[in-house]
């Protein structure tokens, strides 16, 4: 009996010019452009054993070392998605067990280093099956990243490091609907190369709304057809700037953006309203801290209350500083450092 394992670890993203709806199946109304973190990440190991003759997959997956029923009930559903095209998949059974290491559901993309996580591990297996002619590193995070987006749309883009474009744009003529791609260094200033990500944990609790939900109500919405146009041009924009290194309009569409995703939420119908007291409190004081004292930071949200804040590696000691002499004001509120990150990384 055939028996394989896997162990990737995968990290977060956070997107700039965000995804919010989708068409056909598991693709995006829009492109949409992140950069991967580097300390919220995934960790998964994929055991497989062979059982010829099934007509579908099964699997059991354990989160933080206990078994977790809605988590499994959702790989198991991804697993036969993929099964559909997937041959290989049907004759094996599935052992999966996942730890992320920030809050779950909060708004801080944790489906996305999860199903990251998994899709570089299915990819490594099956190359392992298979070996393909040619062993390329770039046609092997391509395949995961198809993978991933069947589990979560922005799982495509975390499996890899740096700045990521996924959804079909006329700025990148390679780019695809599929899967995403990674930009090339020489597209990327030097001033968005390391940037740092300081994320303003407001709530760690399970949002009231998921990500699915959320595109969903997208169908039918009245801004829909307006706000996938406006997400193309941004996209476009945003590659000049990052190339340019402009940060004030760097920061302007970066805030735009946050804040576009989340009038799309409250015009819902029924509508959803995920900022927090502390949201727009924090929101306040990144607006002061930019046109009085000048500090070159700005802001995003996922669709969560929390905020991360973002700006350039040399201003960490300021911005360091200019955090604890707020936090006074909100005393339940944590902060996760983190910052640009190199991508996943192969375990086993």
């Amino acid at each position: 009996m055939s028996k394989l394992n896997s162990t990737w670890q995968c990290p977060s993203n956070i997107a700039i010019v965000k995804y919010w709806g989708k068409k056909g199946f598991q693709l995006p109304s829009n492109p949409s452009v992140s950069f991967t973190l580097s300390q919220c990440n995934t960790t998964t190991t994929v055991k497989a054993y062979e059982h010829p003759g099934r007509r579908k997959p099964e699997s059991q997956v354990y989160k933080e070392g206990e078994f977790h029923e809605a988590f499994t009930q959702r790989v198991t559903t991804y697993l036969e998605e993929l099964a559909a095209t997937i041959r290989w998949l049907k004759d094996f059974d599935f052992e999966i067990e996942t730890s992320n290491n920030f809050p779950h559901g909060a708004g801080i993309a944790s489906s996305a280093s999860a199903f990251g996580a998994l899709a570089l591990c299915l990819t490594t297996m099956e190359w392992e099956l298979n070996p393909p002619s040619s062993m390329n590193e770039d046609l092997f995070f391509r395949r995961a990243s198809s993978l991933a987006r069947i589990g979560s749309g922005s799982a495509a883009r975390s499996v890899y490091g740096g700045w990521t474009v996924w959804g079909k744009t006329s700025a990148l003529p390679e780019s695809s609907d599929k899967y995403a791609i990674k930009l090339a260094d020489y597209q990327i200033h030097d001033v968005f190369k390391k940037l740092q990500d300081t994320i303003i944990v407001v709530s760690d609790h399970t949002k009231n709304v998921s990500s699915s939900a959320g595109h969903a109500l997208m169908y039918g919405h009245a801004y829909a057809p307006r706000r996938f146009v406006r997400a193309a041009e941004n996209t476009r924009s945003l590659i000049e700037i990052l190339t340019l290194g402009d940060w004030p309009a760097f920061a302007r569409l970066c805030e735009s953006e946050a804040l576009d995703l989340h009038a799309l939420m409250m015009t819902s119908n029924p509508p959803f309203l995920l900022l927090k007291p502390e949201t727009i409190f924090w929101i306040e004081k990144i607006k002061e801290a930019t046109v009085h004292h000048h500090l070159p930071i700005t802001y995003t949200l996922d669709a969560g209350p929390n905020i991360h804040l973002i700006y350039p590696e040399a201003e960490t000691t300021n911005v360091r500083k200019w955090l604890e002499e707020h936090k006074k004001y909100t005393v339940s509120t944590q902060f996760i450092y983190d910052h640009l990150g190199t991508g996943p990384q192969k375990i086993l």
